[in-house]
């Protein structure tokens, strides 16, 4: 799965806590995919006690994590220097004893003290500001909002306890108030010093970066910047945090991690600081491991770090299972608190989906939208929720709402692509491609879906252009031993020695080398390099001088071309025919091996059946984390194909426990299980020989079928691999082949429906 999570910055004075989380890929997957999951530029939510623009409604609850930013040891100058304050003239010391009671950790005490002072002197700003801090600080924001109403003529405040109330303004999501506040402290007046008018610039620029404003926010730092050495270490370290806060918003790795550091230098346990760091780590220099190990150290420093258990939850859910597992551990302590905080429940969200948790992912992801209502990153995993369910209705909902709220958000976008092919509504996917492209022209996954779409109308010119940045082609990278892969290639090549290189699947392989002759005619000597199991048939066909298994040696070839690049690089046009499977002829003692064990199993006719081909999750490992081409057919859908009276033979390979039963009890009678044919293609070639007819959905064995001209009935999934184009009975590339078609809605039609039971018919066997 891939998955996407936008970037939040949430400030609390001068911490800020950032979370940027992502694949698909899938992150889930894509599903992503994903699934489902891609570095991607910030969706700002507004929700409550997020949103980076002006709010004056009450926020919601924050976390326990923020409570330390009113304890001693959290802020430790703050406490000392309201501790040093002499009691108002003319007012009763409950105000004292309560301030006493707040750093002896007695809240209940500071409380009651608090509410006898301010009952007593209902004019005192500085009794409701400490009685509003302290209900913030034990989550009663209700009430602390009411004490702050109460905080009327702040002239009469000491600048100092300005500082407080400004700090509490901008906690509690007031950016106005507490801009305006703070411009207060820039004037002059009878009791300013230097620091006041230091923190007061710091909170500006907090300010500014609370709405996103860094250029504001770099500039209110800049006077401060060049004077540094007249500040004491704890304004130096807020003044590189907030630096490096600011070039973090703006995407400027090296600078925010400079930034960051300096804070560090100064305050190592600077638990906000470290966070951004991680994710300067983690998102902009992509050093995930380094990223893992400072979250980690947050979290040893305070275990209630709901933000960097996030971040670190987002790096484990892409690595192994025990790893997602372990992301799941981290955030599941936070759960039955229902956290305000909607980054995360979209990891939960992501997590319950990659682990197939249906109604725990799904609740997570509707908690998200609860606090972040319209988010497109949350809408686009709850849309690949729907997907993988197979709801391809709700996926394009959830996918079209999403780019409502950003047309151009390319997850969503992508997927509706999708989705739409999904539906069988490939008219209107083109479109939405093109419109993707553009934006993103280096989207390797958005181009593949164009080739796919083309090359399934037969318009094989531009289709085999787009199929050069399939995703599998893009990951490779460079070619072996540092050659190039060729781009074009000359009419005649004689004397050049070119290296064939394999892509994909075996399949994939075989069916792309029918395009070899093609290049032999232009002179040019060929070797192949795959260290798949096809090794042995390629080495038999005679085209290829050297079929090499392991890396060749250097300074041996003159160029390297990508086997899957061959249509392009040969110029195959829209009017041209497709060259014809590749020929091959099976070897005669493996026909006679598998002879007599068909012969000691039934009698003939002997027909083939394999239902799961490409990656079926359940049968790879990481495979449930994965959104990948999954071609299959329910076993009581094809077993109503099989003809009666044939001796059935699964080719299935690596079936899991129990399927070949249920397929033997589907058709009333025993099935042989011949998996074991698929470790060595040479026998599974003399196997395919023996049979007369093969029933499968599209996978390596169909590819050699038809190399041999076994007659096959495929089954091809909605929507269909662009080998099998997007409708009909037949196609050019695999002339012995009958197609049987999946439904948009994904039901599959019987014999009666489609008018036949097929028949098997002898193949002609060399």
């Amino acid at each position: 799965m891939q998955t996407l999570l936008l970037e939040t910055i949430r400030f609390r004075n001068e911490r800020v806590a950032t979370v940027r989380h992502h694949h698909h890929h899938q992150n889930l997957g894509n599903l992503q995919n994903d699934s489902l999951s891609t570095h991607r530029k910030t969706h700002h939510q507004k929700n409550g006690r997020f949103t980076p623009e002006i709010q004056r409604c009450p926020p919601s609850p924050p976390h326990p994590l923020w409570l330390g930013l009113w304890h001693d040891a959290q802020v430790p100058r703050r406490s000392q220097r309201m501790s040093k304050r002499r009691p108002t003239s003319g007012l009763s010391t409950a105000l004292d004893r309560a301030i006493a009671a707040h750093r002896q950790g007695d809240r209940d005490a500071a409380l009651r003290w608090l509410k006898q002072h301010t009952a007593a002197h209902p004019k005192d700003e500085r009794g409701w500001l400490w009685l509003a801090k302290l209900y913030w600080g034990g989550e009663q924001h209700g009430k602390a909002t009411q004490a702050l109403q109460r905080v009327q003529r702040i002239e009469r405040l000491p600048p100092d306890e300005r500082l407080d109330l400004a700090a509490l303004l901008l906690d509690k999501g007031d950016v106005t108030m507490a801009r305006g506040v703070y411009h207060t402290l820039q004037e002059p007046h009878p009791s300013d010093d230097s620091s006041i008018g230091v923190e007061a610039a710091l909170g500006l620029a907090r300010c500014a970066l609370h709405e996103q404003a860094t250029d504001e926010a770099l500039a209110q730092l800049a006077p401060l910047q060049a004077n540094a050495d007249r500040l004491t270490p704890q304004q130096r370290a807020s003044l590189h945090f907030l630096a490096g806060s600011a070039h973090l918003m703006r995407q400027e790795w090296p600078q925010a991690a400079r930034a960051l550091g300096e804070c560090l230098q100064i305050e190592p346990d600077h638990i906000y600081a470290l966070n951004n760091l991680g994710v300067v780590l983690k998102d902009g220099l992509k050093d995930k491991a380094a990223a893992a190990q400072v979250f980690e150290k947050v979290l040893a420093i305070n275990p209630h770090h709901l933000d960097s258990a996030v971040n670190l939850a987002s790096i484990r859910m892409d690595g192994s299972d025990d790893e997602l597992r372990q992301a799941l551990a981290l955030l599941l302590p936070w759960q039955p608190r229902r956290p305000a905080h909607m980054l995360y429940w979209h990891a939960l969200g992501q997590i319950r989906h990659r682990l197939r948790d249906w109604p725990e992912a799904i609740e997570a992801y509707h908690n998200a939208l609860q606090l972040s209502p319209g988010n497109p990153d949350v809408l686009t995993n709850l849309g690949l929720w729907h997907f993988d369910r197979k709801d391809y209705q709700r996926a394009l909902e959830s996918f079209e709402t999403a780019l409502q709220r950003a047309p151009n958000h390319p997850d969503a976008m992508n997927f509706l692509g999708v989705c739409l092919a999904h539906l069988g509504q490939l008219e209107q996917q083109l479109p939405v491609l093109e419109r993707l492209v553009h934006k993103h022209p280096s989207e390797p996954s958005v181009r593949f879906q164009i080739a796919w779409n083309l090359l399934g109308t037969g318009q094989f010119e531009l289709g085999f252009r787009e199929y050069l940045f399939r995703p599998s082609r893009h990951n490779i990278g460079a070619a072996p031993n540092g050659l190039g892969y060729a781009t074009r290639l000359p009419e005649r090549m004689d004397g050049d020695r070119l290296l064939l290189v394999a892509d994909q699947g075996i399949g994939d392989e075989w069916f792309f080398l029918r395009f070899v002759p093609l290049l032999q005619q232009r002179g040019a000597v060929l070797d192949y390099y795959t260290p798949s199991k096809i090794a042995p048939l390629i080495e038999r066909l005679g085209w290829i001088d050297t079929v090499w298994r392991t890396l060749p040696p250097p300074d041996v070839h003159d160029a390297a071309i990508n086997i899957g690049d061959l249509p392009y690089l040969v110029g195959m046009r829209d009017t041209d025919q497709p060259p014809p499977p590749i020929a091959i002829a099976p070897q005669p003692e493996t026909i006679e091996q598998a002879r007599l064990i068909l012969q000691a199993f039934g009698s003939p006719p002997y027909v083939g059946v394999t239902w799961q081909g490409g990656t079926n999750p359940l049968r790879e490992k990481d495979g449930p984390r994965k959104r990948l081409l999954d071609k299959s057919i329910p076993i009581e859908s094809i077993a109503q194909w099989l003809p009666r009276g044939a001796t059935i033979v699964s080719l299935q390979r690596k079936p899991l426990p129990g399927e070949v039963s249920a397929l033997a009890q589907a058709i009333g009678r025993p099935v042989l299980d011949a998996a074991v044919f698929n470790d060595d293609l040479e026998r599974m070639l003399g196997l395919l020989a023996c049979l007369d007819h093969y029933y499968a959905v599209s996978n390596a064995n169909v590819h050699l079928a038809a190399s041999i001209g076994l007659p096959c009935t495929v089954f091809v999934p909605q929507p269909p691999e662009w080998r099998w184009l997007i409708a009909g009975e037949r196609t050019p590339w695999f002339p012995n082949a009958t197609i049987v078609r999946q439904r948009p809605g994904g039901e599959w039609p019987g014999p009666a429906e489609v008018g036949q039971r097929a028949s098997p018919v002898q193949p002609a066997l060399p």
